[in-house]
């Protein structure tokens, strides 16, 4: 969920790694005080900033796509072969965050360079991050390959339905009870989350819960 803190959980986990790339598709590391320091912007053309990328010229850098959608996705394709390639020139792990994933995958359809990315980013190494509000708008590629979920509050019905067909009602169970750990706000409980902490579980890709925590700006 936007605002529930994913974005700060992704900061806080990944500002220490030296290799990040995220694809910032809502522009949510461009600017504000919670995001200085945190990543540095590809502010050259896609071409430049390709280049940049396969020769090592980054640390921890976001980029932003087109606006256009044919040439958002041929972007999107673009960087995930650069981060792939610049991998294996580097011979070093490049963690590739995409934000908002459920742009370039969906249900019955993959990007071409998020299909990469899947089937051979870990020769790369590439360690895929990625985030989205709904685990059931992205495809079961997608979350057959990814190892662990952190999972923050979820309102809509049809999502916890898709939760509970990729992870199992036990997930789902402990991610709707997440509200009964917020406080009491004017006579009724804080949920949707208002202000921080905010609650997330953590599950494996077998559907095991490995433990709850929280997070903070």
């Amino acid at each position: 969920m936007r605002g529930h803190g994913k974005s700060t959980l992704l900061r806080k986990s990944l500002q220490e790694h030296p290799r990040v790339l995220v694809i910032d598709t809502l522009g949510e590391h461009q600017k504000g005080e919670d995001h200085a320091g945190w990543t540095k912007p590809l502010e050259g053309s896609i071409g430049h900033n390709i280049d940049s990328i396969i020769a090592g010229r980054f640390n921890r850098a976001t980029v932003l796509l087109p606006v256009s959608e044919q040439e958002q996705q041929e972007s999107f394709l673009y960087y995930c072969r650069a981060v792939y390639a610049a991998a294996r020139r580097l011979n070093e792990t490049i963690t590739l965050v995409v934000e908002e994933i459920d742009w370039y995958s969906q249900p019955g359809w993959e990007n071409e360079g998020l299909k990469l990315i899947i089937q051979y980013g870990r020769h790369g190494p590439v360690n895929l991050v990625w985030t989205a509000r709904n685990i059931g708008s992205v495809s079961r590629k997608l979350t057959s390959e990814t190892n662990h979920y952190f999972l923050f509050h979820v309102q809509e019905p049809i999502w916890i339905d898709a939760m509970v067909k990729r992870l199992g009602a036990n997930v789902a169970e402990a991610v709707m009870n997440l509200c009964n750990k917020r406080p009491m706000v004017d006579g009724r409980l804080d949920c949707p989350p208002s202000s921080p902490p905010f609650n997330f579980i953590v599950a494996n890709n077998s559907g095991q819960i490995i433990r709850e925590d929280n997070v903070s700006p």
